[in-house]
């Protein structure tokens, strides 16, 4: 028999999303008792029972976790209940959920989970979920404002490789439409490890409302008392399961004081940071150092620099011409497509990663065309070309297009970048979360079967930037349309073919950016703005999640089942998940990147669409300093002196609101997210970091004037613009150090 111990999955808590605030959709009364069931239940492995003790009855659903509470097998997630042994995983593991397992939306679909099976272990980033039979007492909860590695805590978490108790943090799900039992979420205060085993406790220290103890699983009380369970998938393994109740002693926690008790082994690398780092390498290979094919759709040039491209053909000459007045920020915009490989079965909705078997093996299914933008700013041509190149990323379900393709008076904030660094700006879409891709996301929350042609997408999106920044700079940079006329016997491309690539991304611009640059073979510097992780926390949080609601709810009614799924999600997130990345950046990078690169990653606190306890965690994560001071109760580093620093993470405040702790979703959207950006004094840092001395320099705000009590942090309170007439001037930069 294998030594190996049995995880326990805590249910997936699926964020029920909702208003702060607001009215919550009453739950349905649903029972997962009801749902169909698989015509088998894989054992889980065939080891040594214990035959020299008395058995329990076998429970009517033996492949339903006895461990937790209520009516869905989920609670007590995440689990090894739900793991198999397969020696042909990294771990000798595989998750092996079942349909009766898992609930089922409004039309009687049960969920389907081929895509959360191929992995070989529970997610390192999923957070313990528990659902109550009763009301639990929030003042027994160790919250955010305190994360707790005592042993008298509501929860105990072990690293079994150690012994060494888990700092974490107990919250009830406040996004629950029943009011009166929420699950339970206990979240590590620093994500797990690949290939880790967990063992988690539920003492008598988690008070219900009522005062009344909570029940102990018959399960768990045959395993204290040395007897098998009468369940296959513990059974098999018992030795481990009494390995697991020693730890739980030697490291200081009463067994008569445990209520319930699992554990839970996460995956290996092969499926946290594994597959995109496949990706990468096979579309690398596959691009080349000058990258694929590029085809024209559209250039937009302003009729005051038309002179100033001799090789531009006439409108009349060529239809895909366009001379009209632009933006001011902008003096001439490309619309084009890349070549990229494709790392997908296809290119539809439906499509999914290309694996080549049961497994995390991946392979290349010939090229796709992607959209993308270039703009040129007239200060590019001011300065006569060769200008620095900046990859852009946008923000969540928007579009590179729909941020740059701003017309004459409207407002955007890629092109006004543009325009301040004096640099040509270009950037493509996100795949399976821009704008174009809003069905999938309806799709998932409809029937969550789909939810992997959401997560898969974004890993095509994380690598195929690489295809982008060698095309767009080593070929259509050479372009004879693109040349800027300097002089009567010469000319030069507007963006240097041959300078570093630079990344500047927003909001998922900062998520996946923090993804795509911790891989992209090119990049020397990147600032990733309004970034955090893992999703599973943001969706329990953030204002954007708060329009998917109502669908959710109406297709999966059960609130518990709700926040379970949001749970399970995390699994299929984790391909590209920031978390799995941030500590690849800079601190233990991925092989192949630049040698000598550097990272900032600017917080706006009080925002409400990436809450400050997700940045918190990605920065925690990432082991790279908040440069001083924190504004408050940040709960990461903040050390490094000014302006010394190369990496790290730095706190604006725009006065538009605090953080406030808990999980719930947070609306209205109170605009912090977006302030920042449209600070002259954030430009400014930003300007000096990408094109510079690479240092982060926060202290222009002081230099302003503007800052409110003339220290740090920045809080400045700052407008964002509407139209084109409310961007303010673009600030020279750097300006004089403060002494």
């Amino acid at each position: 028999m294998s030594t190996r111990l049995l995880r326990f999955p805590l249910v997936l808590a699926l964020v029920a999303m909702g208003a702060c605030g607001g009215k919550a959709t009453p739950a349905a009364t649903t029972s997962q008792d009801a749902q169909a069931s698989d015509s088998a239940t894989p054992a889980d492995g065939a080891g040594d029972a214990m035959t020299d003790v008395a058995s329990v009855p076998l429970a009517e659903k033996p492949d339903c976790n006895p461990m937790g509470w209520g009516t869905s097998c989920l609670s007590g997630w995440p689990t090894s209940f739900y793991l198999s042994d397969d020696a042909s995983t990294k771990t000798g593991r595989r998750v092996s959920l079942t349909k009766s397992s898992l609930p089922s939306n409004s039309s009687g679909v049960v969920v389907d989970p081929t895509d959360l099976n191929r992995r070989d272990g529970m997610s390192p980033n999923a957070p313990i979920l528990l659902l109550p039979p009763e009301p639990l007492d929030p003042a027994s909860l160790h919250g955010e404002a305190s994360p707790t590695d005592a042993a008298d805590a509501a929860l105990v978490l072990i690293d079994a490789a150690t012994g060494q108790r888990l700092k974490h943090l107990e919250e009830l799900d406040n996004n629950s439409p029943d009011a009166k039992n929420k699950a339970l979420f206990g979240r590590l205060w620093v994500p797990a490890r690949e290939q880790m085993h967990i063992i988690v406790a539920v003492t008598d220290h988690l008070k219900t409302v009522s005062g009344q103890p909570l029940p102990r699983p018959a399960a768990l009380q045959a395993l204290i008392d040395g007897k098998a369970t009468g369940y296959p998938r513990i059974d098999s393994h018992l030795i481990d399961w009494q390995k697991d109740l020693a730890m739980l002693t030697q490291a200081g926690v009463d067994l008569t004081h445990v209520r319930t008790a699992w554990h839970y082994d996460t995956a290996s690398s092969d499926w946290t940071y594994g597959v995109a780092l496949q990706g990468r390498d096979l579309l690398a290979k596959a691009v080349g150092a000058a990258g694929l094919g590029y085809k024209i759709k559209q250039v937009e040039v302003d009729p005051k620099y038309v002179t100033q491209f001799l090789g531009l053909p006439a409108p009349s000459a060529d239809s895909r011409v366009v001379i009209k007045p632009m933006h001011g920020d902008i003096a001439l915009r490309i619309r084009a497509q890349v070549e990229t490989p494709l790392l997908l079965d296809g290119e539809g909705t439906e499509a999914l990663l290309n694996w080549t078997g049961p497994g995390n093996t991946i392979a290349l299914h010939g090229t796709t065309w992607r959209d993308f933008i270039v703009l040129v700013p007239p200060s590019v041509i001011a300065k006569g070309g060769h200008a620095p190149m900046v990859l852009y990323g946008h923000g969540l379900l928007r579009g590179s297009c729909v941020e740059g393709c701003v017309e004459k008076g409207g407002a955007e904030f890629m092109p006004h970048l543009a325009a301040g660094l004096g640099a040509v700006v270009y950037g493509m879409d996100w795949w399976g979360l821009s704008q174009a891709d809003l069905a999938l996301a309806m799709g998932a929350v409809t029937d969550f079967s789909h939810a992997a042609r959401l997560t898969d997408k974004l890993v095509q999106a994380a690598v195929q930037v690489t295809a982008l920044s060698r095309t767009v700079q080593h070929k259509l940079m050479n372009d004879q349309w693109f040349q800027l006329s300097v002089d009567a016997k010469s000319s030069a491309p507007v963006g240097d073919p041959n300078g570093p690539v630079l990344y500047y991304g927003n909001s998922l611009g900062g998520i996946l950016g923090t993804t795509a640059t911790s891989m992209h073979p090119d990049v020397s510097r990147m600032a990733m703005n309004v970034a955090g992780g893992p999703w599973s926390l943001l969706m329990t949080r953030s204002s954007d999640f708060a329009a998917f609601l109502t669908i959710f709810q109406g297709n999966y009614p059960d609130g518990f089942a709700q926040t379970a799924l949001v749970v399970l999600m995390q699994s299929l997130f984790d391909l590209s998940d920031p978390v799995n990345f941030v500590g690849h950046s800079i601190a233990d990078p991925f092989p192949g990147v630049q040698p000598d690169r550097h990272a900032m990653w600017p917080v706006s606190w009080g925002d409400a669409q990436v809450p400050n306890i997700a940045s918190g965690m990605l920065q925690r994560t990432a082991k790279l300093p908040l440069m001083q001071p924190p504004i408050a109760s940040w709960g990461g580093t903040s050390d490094g002196a000014l302006p010394e620093l190369k990496s790290a993470w730095i706190q604006w405040d725009s006065k538009r609101g605090t953080y406030t702790p808990g999980a719930l979703l947070c609306t209205p959207d109170n605009g912090a997210h977006l302030a920042t950006r449209w600070m002259p004094e954030y430009q400014q840092m930003i300007g000096r970091f990408l094109l510079g001395d690479g240092a982060i320099e926060p202290r222009y705000c002081l230099l302003s004037g503007r800052d409110t009590d003339g220290q740090l942090p920045c809080d400045l309170a700052e407008n964002i613009p509407t139209a084109e007439t409310d961007e303010k001037p673009i600030i020279t930069w750097p300006l004089p150090t403060v002494p």
